[in-house]
Formats: C-alpha cells, structure tokens, sequence
C-alpha cells in the first residue's frame, strides 16, 4: 500500500493499492494541509496529522478506510515534521511525533477508539527534531535534528537519555540498517552508520552523495540497497556491499566511492524551482528547459535521461531558453545571454570555440504510467552547482556569453530567446521591452528593436530569418523586420499583458494569447483586426501558445494548470484537455513531427504529451 495526502481546499489523504495501481480509499476530513502520515509496523492503522492551523490527529482502518479514532494536537504546538510508528507488539499501538523541540508519545487502542500522548521530557537538551526512528525492539527512539545531532530516547521512561553530534548541515533521513545500527543521512550529503551504545560518534561517512540528504528507503527485493533522495532532486542508489553498481540494467552514472562501504550511481535528477522556458531541438530528440532555480537541463525526448547540465550561481534564475542539435542558449536574470555546447569537446559543428565552467548531473527520468494522454515526465528540484560535477558525465562547457544584453537602469534580464532557423543569429528580449539580434559568430549586435515599454514575454523568428514576433506586457504583440530594423506593424490586446505568441506554419497565421483568457489568431496580410478569437479558453489568463506543424490544431496552457488543444478546421473547436500541471504553465511546444506536446510549469514540472 502507499498514502498520499496533500494541501489545498481538498486536501484529501488517499490510499493505494500499488499491485492493482488504484485508489483503496480516501479519506476526506483534513482542512488545509495534511503534514504528516504513516502506516503501523503491520500496516493495519494510518495515522494521518494536519498542520498546526488545523491540528488534528486521526488514525485510520487501512482495511475500511474508516476512522479508529481521532485527537487533537496541544495548544501552541508547531508543525509537525516527523511521524514514526513503534514496531513493538502488544495489545496498543503506539507512534512517535516531532513538532520544534517537542516530541510525543501517543498510545492507541484500536479496539476501545482510545488515544493519548505524552510529552517526552527535553530535560536540558533544546534542538529542532526533523526526523524519528525506532529501534527494531521499540525500546529507543532516535530523533534527528536540525543542528546534525542524533538524540536518544528512552522509550520506557520517555525521555531524552543521549546526544551525539554526527554531522553537519542537518539531519535530513533515519532509519535502521541491517544489524541493528541507525543510517543517518545529512545536509552535507553523508550517510552516516551510527551506534547509539559507543561513547562518541567518529566513523567515517559510508557515502556521500551530491546535495542534503532528505529521503531514503530500502528497495524491495535488492538487499542492502537504498534509493536516496535529495533536496536539490538527485535520487541516488545507495549499496551497502561494494561493487553491486547500479545493477538492474538500469541506466546510471557513477558518483563515485565514499570513505566507507557503499557504492554510489545516480539514478534520476529533476530541476528545482518554476520552469521558465522551454524548447525542443530542430531534430526534436531533446527538450531543454529554464528554471527559477538557476539552471538549464536538457533531456532525452524519447528516454527521459537527463543529457546535459548548466548552472551559474551568480546569475540568477535562467528565464528562457532556446535549443540546436549542438549547444543551448538560455537567457538569465542577470541579463547575460549564455550559450552552452552540448558536445564534451565544447564544439559547435565544425567550429571550435574555447569554453569554461558549466556543470552537468547525468540522470534518468521516468515515464508515468498508463493513458494515451498522460505525463511523462514530472521534475520538481536540480541539484546545487557546487554539487554538479560530482555525477562523472562529461562537463557542459560555456562556450560564449554576452553580458549586460539586457542589463539597463530601467529592468535586467534576458526574458525570451529564440535561435534563426539558419543558425546564423539569435534573437533575445529584455525586462525592459528592448530585442536585440546577434550575430551568432561574433556575438556582435546585428539589430536593435525598440517599441515595447515593459517585458518581452515571448519571441518567434519567421521561416524566411528575416521577419520576428514579440509579445510584451505592455499589451502589445508586433512584426519586425529585423535586416531593416522596421516596426512591420503593432496590433494590442483588450486588457493586460500578451504572454505568448505563436506562428502558423503557413507563415500568415499568428495565435496571441494573454490576460483577456483569449487565444486570438490573425492573418498578417491584414492583421487590422482577429481573423478567429476563442473567448473564454481558460479560467484564469492564458499564459502559453503553441501550433501543431499540421496547421489544423492549436495547443494552449493557462494559469488555471490546464493544457487544451483546439481544432481550427471546427472554428476553434476544443479538441482536448489534460490535466497534468498542479500551477500555471509557462512555455509549451510540439515536437517537430507533431506527435508530441511537451509544457513546462509553474509547479516544476516538464510534462510530455502524446497528441499524435
């Protein structure tokens, strides 16, 4: 079985039967948010914990669904950080719980519905508890905190009886090895076997992944193995007998040999914060995406592994994106406009160009099951830069940038880029409304577009590299032609920003979406008013355009989270709608065969979807 819960208005706690993948059960009493649950040893009872607003305790029947019983947490209590269950035997259960300094007892009488608590005595002892553990007999439980100590309580008296420091940056998993002793996982990336009975803690750590330590869980079936998570997205096998590698024939790249006995492979890596941009590769075999957490990750189209890696600590958030069979180029908060090369040689084509610094975490990313329409892939967190060299694939080299691009006293950051479809130049736009072409092998200014007052939002070079669109939030969307710097023509939209554009393939067709919960299309040959409006697309603003390459079809993402898809040939017709993104989505593209729509969101996640 597995329980998930969530936060929001609804924020139910549901059980799952993983052999059949179907819901078992939900369970619809939280309000707000559900902070904590968690099975007894034997699976029979689900406690579930709401947050320090609501304050409720329930435990659960995993066979019915129905409640056991149900308390409420002490006043003034914090929010719950950690739940474990005793595995101890007798005629109660009883689980532990972690809120700041306090820790819990709580006896349950599954048979009477009776449940109480006690408070463990601190006595001197004053930490932040982040996790819980029992011992395999139920006598001791271990509380790891956030200062990188391990305390140990006497179960029998309930209170605290040790404290040993064992590492540094927090405490972020614990849990039992085999024999007995206690796994530690940390902030500094070690994973620690502690024995509570020695004096002092001095052993050296048995391995050390890239990133803190925030989960871990043995693997079924593959003894001495754990999957460790981390909380910059690194999932990593963990083997406690050396030499078993990454097994399973599974894709992975080795991080390396810790001090003590465990062998260490990447397993899978996912970006951190809001993704920003999106774009797929003119061969359509790769998806690279921008994120609020300062990098930009190319995947595998078809296999979801993580291809290439760059990051820059200085620079800020990556804001948009644009991808060619050899290199990346990405715009950034601090107004820089990067340009990545794919190959380990640092070459684009035949040209080689010398490059420093950019990072790279080899990794894979898995599709979701079941559904013609379904997401493939979901991402959430990217691992820190001064972590990034440690997976052992080769470094993306920074072959070129150009700083200050959009760096002026009004605004800085380089919003949108877009490649030509030659490859000879690059167009970039800037938080102050200004787009500028590149000459993409001097990296000297080409041309100079001046006519929006606020962001560019969203850029797209016509089919003949002469003519581009802009979109702005200063509600306006227009037609350049770049060799002659001339403003072709400007049209704007009813009420607030224009937040994305997109070009048809018969290159007279533009879509404009924005504010107005519109997609408007117009015809270039006379753009004086919309040829076709679809009022009403979403329920919130439209914040993302895209053309099929058939020409009949158009996709759109919202704020609202939702992707939909709209048959032109039926007057705009809808044609489908996916649920996939949990926050607003913000860049989305077909793949070049149209097969594929892939979107990137506000939530962190990358989602693939087959249309075709």
């Amino acid at each position: 079985m597995l329980a998930s819960a969530q936060r929001g208005f609804n924020c139910d706690v549901v059980v799952w039967d993983t052999a059949r993948l179907a819901q078992r059960s939900r369970f619809q009493e939280h309000d707000i948010e559900v902070v904590a649950v968690g099975f007894s040893a034997d699976d029979r009872l689900l406690a579930t914990i709401g947050c320090e607003t609501e304050r409720r305790v329930f435990v659960l029947d995993t066979a019915t669904g129905k409640i056991v019983t149900t308390s409420k947490l002490p006043e003034d209590t914090p929010r719950v950080a950690a739940l474990a269950w005793s595995p101890a035997k007798g005629p109660c259960y009883e689980f532990a719980t972690a809120a700041g300094h306090h820790v819990y007892l709580w006896t349950v009488d599954p048979f009477k519905g009776f449940i109480s608590h006690d408070r463990i005595t601190p006595g001197s002892v004053r930490r932040i508890i982040s996790t819980l553990t029992y011992s395999a007999d139920g006598a001791w439980l271990f509380a790891g905190t956030e200062s990188g100590d391990v305390i140990t309580i006497n179960v029998a008296r309930r209170a605290m009886q040790l404290m040993h420091p064992v590492a540094s940056g927090g405490i972020g998993f614990t849990g039992l090895a085999p024999g007995g002793k206690l796994l530690v996982g940390a902030g500094d990336g070690t994973l620690n076997l502690f024995d509570f009975q020695q004096a002092a803690h001095s052993a050296p750590p048995l391995a050390v992944v890239p990133g803190a330590i925030s989960a871990a869980s043995p693997v079924a079936g593959v003894p001495g193995r754990l999957l460790v998570g981390t909380q910059q997205g690194g999932i990593y096998w963990v083997d406690m007998v050396l030499g078993s590698g990454g097994g399973s024939g599974r894709p992975s790249t080795t991080t390396g040999l810790a001090a003590g006995t465990c062998a260490c492979t990447t397993y899978e890596h996912s970006q951190q914060g809001a993704l920003t941009g999106l774009a797929y590769s003119t061969t359509g075999d790769a998806i690279a995406t921008s994120s609020a957490d300062g990098t930009v990750c190319v995947w595998g189209a078809a296999d979801f592994q993580l291809k290439a890696r760059a990051a820059d600590p200085r620079a800020g958030e990556a804001q948009s994106v644009a991808l060619s069979k050899d290199w990346v180029v990405s715009g950034w908060a601090d107004g820089t406009v990067r340009c990545h090369a794919l190959t380990p040689s640092g070459t684009i084509g035949p040209t080689p160009f010398p490059g420093a610094g950019g990072t790279t975490i080899g990794g894979r990313m898995s599709p979701a099951a079941g559904g013609r329409v379904s997401p493939a892939l979901g991402v959430s967190a990217a691992a820190h830069a001064s972590a990034a060299g440690a997976a052992g694939a080769a470094a993306v080299p920074l072959v070129w940038s150009i700083p200050a691009a959009h760096q002026t006293p009004q605004a800085c950051g380089a919003t949108a880029v877009q490649l030509s479809n030659r490859g000879h130049f690059l167009a970039s736009g800037g938080a102050s409304g200004e787009v500028r072409v590149w000459d993409a092998a001097s990296r000297e200014l080409a041309s100079h577009l001046k006519h929006h007052s606020q962001a560019i939002t969203d850029i797209k070079v016509m089919q003949d590299d002469v003519h581009l669109l802009c979109a702005s939030e200063d509600r306006a969307w227009s037609v350049w032609d770049i060799t002659q710097e001339k403003l072709c023509s400007v049209q704007h939209a009813p009420m607030g920003a224009v937040r994305g554009v997109a070009m048809a393939p018969d290159q007279v067709s533009v879509a404009t979406v924005g504010m107005d919960r519109a997609i408007t299309v117009w015809d270039l040959r006379q753009v004086s008013k919309p040829a076709m409006k679809i009022p009403d697309a979403h329920q919130a603003e439209v914040t993302a355009v895209a053309w099929h390459p058939g020409g009949a079809v158009i996709a759109s993402g919202g704020a609202d989270a939702a992707v939909r898809t709209w048959d032109l040939r039926g007057g705009g017709r809808a044609a489908g709608s996916f649920a996939g993104h949990a926050g607003a989505v913000a860049e989305m593209a077909f793949g070049p065969d149209g097969n594929q729509l892939a979107s990137a969101g506000a939530d962190g996640c990358l989602v693939q979807w087959r249309v075709g």
